[in-house]
């Protein structure tokens, strides 16, 4: 567990870097899209996956050629460094996989990874359901990525935002977590779901906010 939690603090450095790209860009794309500029609006598109596919290029190679000397800025520890060198060489695909493509990646590999630890039978069965759900979570959670930190947040609607990233994990996710692990004692998968119930409510909102066209807002210059 200590190799693949460090381990994945490098895949985090390209998550993070992936992101930026992506906010960047659907900031941009959406304000081009609103001035009708479409010409604009697909370069900036073409510059995203261009410099994503240059840093997923040179993350592999870096993964695959040193895997051992990246374990080795973490910790110095040689059983940690060998078992995150094997988390890390299998987990090369993840940096060319997004989206629905990474949904199929967390279920496909859910049993070699998991069954690459001495767990016990019952942790087995509850790390499978909790990756069952991030599966699912993912992929509002990447609408969620695009409408909010992107298209909403370019267009100025920042104040309807401030109120989703407020009202929905307070009035839904706690409350929803609480009741679902406490109370009624649900499997991992139903706890896990709940308190990322705010990913699906807050994906859904945000789709028909984007569809009233409400969220555009004329930005005056300073």
């Amino acid at each position: 567990m200590s190799g693949a939690t460090l381990a994945n603090n490098f895949i985090s450095l390209f998550q993070i870097m992936c992101m930026g790209f992506g906010m960047g860009a659907s900031v941009l794309t959406s304000r081009f899209y609103g001035m009708k500029e479409k010409n604009s609006l697909k370069k900036a598109i073409n510059i995203m996956f261009r410099l994503e596919l240059i840093v997923a290029a040179l993350f592999a190679v870096a993964t695959a050629l040193i895997p051992g000397k990246i374990m080795g800025m973490f910790t110095t520890d040689a059983d940690i460094i060998r078992a995150g060198t094997g988390y890390l060489l299998i987990s090369i695909p993840c940096y060319y996989l997004n989206g629905y493509a990474m949904t199929t990646s967390i279920v496909l590999r859910r049993g070699p990874i998991i069954g690459a630890y001495k767990i016990l039978p019952e942790t087995k069965a509850l790390a499978y359901e909790l990756m069952d759900a991030v599966a699912i979570v993912v992929l509002f959670q990447s609408a969620n990525s695009i409408l909010t930190k992107g298209v909403l947040r370019g267009g100025g609607d920042t104040k309807f935002l401030m109120i989703a990233d407020i009202l929905f994990p307070w009035v839904c996710s706690i409350p929803l977590g609480t009741l679902a692990g406490l109370v009624f004692h649900w499997p991992g998968f139903w706890i896990y779901t709940m308190l990322k119930i705010d990913q699906f409510i807050k994906a859904i909102w945000c789709l028909f906010r984007l569809k009233s066209g409400k969220w555009i807002k004329k930005i005056k210059s300073a």
